[in-house]
């Protein structure tokens, strides 16, 4: 599950944006094709980040394709993912949501797991029904 966004950002934060986007140090694969997708979400900073907005991931899984996931690094987006227990706020999800924004999303999912799995089913066996 992606949530893409892009977010006014100032001088004040610039720094920890900078550190949170750092691509690991290897080919540039921005000039290498990607899928549709990921390609038109790949273009967004050239037209935003002169406008100072910095363009941001949030992943709730842990699940992305590492080819992926360096590709929006290179291109400078802030990318957090869906790793529980990271401690840390510049990579996982569920700790920039707990330690920043101040809502414990992991707990959230484990309160409501049972009910979440009883729906998610329930629509699975309407949708798949003949």
């Amino acid at each position: 599950m992606y949530a893409v966004s892009v977010i006014r950002y100032d001088s004040t934060v610039r720094e920890d944006c900078s550190r949170m986007s750092r691509a690991p140090a290897g080919d540039d694969l921005s000039t290498q094709p990607s899928g549709e997708l990921f390609g038109a979400a790949l273009g967004i900073p050239s037209t935003h980040r002169e406008k100072g907005y910095f363009p941001c991931a949030v992943i709730l899984s842990g699940q992305i394709d590492s080819d992926i996931l360096m590709r929006y690094r290179i291109e400078k987006w802030s990318v957090v993912t869906g790793v529980i227990g990271m401690k840390s706020s510049l990579i996982s999800t569920y700790d920039f949501l707990r330690d920043v924004i101040g809502y414990d999303l992991a707990a959230f999912f484990e309160r409501n797991s049972s009910t979440l799995r009883v729906e998610t089913d329930a629509i699975l066996r309407t949708l798949l029904a003949p």
